[in-house]
């Protein structure tokens, strides 16, 4: 402040006293001092890789830190099955699933669906092999039971390694499924019957009306049975969450 012109004393109401004026001078004086004998490469300061010959900013240089990969890239599978396993397969939430946890999955589902005997029986069986297949494939240590780790990694290991792997159990429940809550036979879902099929506490409605428009590709209002069984199939085999089946319960 002491270096400032008379003018600007002024200006802002200061003034230098002498004192202040002798510390200024040593300091600049000292600085030049010092600064006229370092070594010449501490005196000038060196061109940064970024700066042209002409003092112009230059490209920049490739980043060595690896690129951080998309979520969508990666492998989205486990989180979604895990999901599945907690949100629909274990109806007593105690981490395990065996068979009455499917059966009170179709007592929930008829009820829902006010069906007639005759198609609950179709129901309870086509569930009631589902399991089976579950447990073969599944049930590691033989407890007549399967947990969320174990349902995971053979899921995993299981579509990967065969192609028709969910043919066998899960295919022909989502079948029975689909013919169940397509109450008027039609062939087709429309949004309410498809709200009524997978409605619950677990499952917010505005979360299923976002699942149903992403399985309504072509925007018609309703979803066909192999609409209904690719999301099934994608849901489980998708690698990453831009396919239309994984939000199959709404967005992933």
């Amino acid at each position: 402040m002491t270096d400032l012109p008379p003018a600007w004393h002024e200006r802002f109401g200061t003034r230098g006293s002498g004192s202040a004026a002798v510390l200024s001078w040593v300091l600049h004086r000292g600085t030049r001092h010092v600064m006229t004998r370092l070594p010449e490469h501490l005196r000038h300061r060196r061109r940064s890789a970024a700066t042209a010959a002409d003092g112009r900013p230059g490209p920049r240089r490739a980043s060595t830190r690896p690129a951080a990969v998309p979520r969508s890239v990666a492998d989205s599978r486990r989180a979604r099955l895990e999901s599945f396993f907690h949100q629909v397969l274990d109806q007593t939430g105690d981490g395990r699933v065996d068979s009455a946890d499917l059966q009170a999955m179709v007592h929930t589902i008829c009820w829902q669906l006010e069906l007639p005997v005759e198609r609950e029986d179709v129901l309870y069986a086509a569930f009631e092999t589902w399991w089976r297949h579950l447990r073969s494939a599944m049930d590691a240590d033989g407890d007549g039971a399967v947990d969320c780790a174990e349902f995971v990694s053979a899921m995993l290991g299981g579509v990967d390694r065969d192609p028709t792997y969910l043919d066998e159990g899960l295919k022909p429940a989502v079948r029975a499924l689909f013919r169940a809550a397509d109450t008027d036979g039609g062939g087709h879902l429309c949004a309410d019957e498809y709200r009524v099929l997978f409605g619950g506490s677990r499952v917010h409605p505005a979360e299923l009306n976002d699942g149903f428009r992403q399985l309504d590709t072509d925007g018609d209002g309703r979803i066909s049975e192999e609409e209904f069984v690719t999301a099934f199939a994608d849901f489980f085999t998708a690698r990453t969450d831009t396919v239309a089946g994984t939000a199959l319960l709404g967005r992933p």
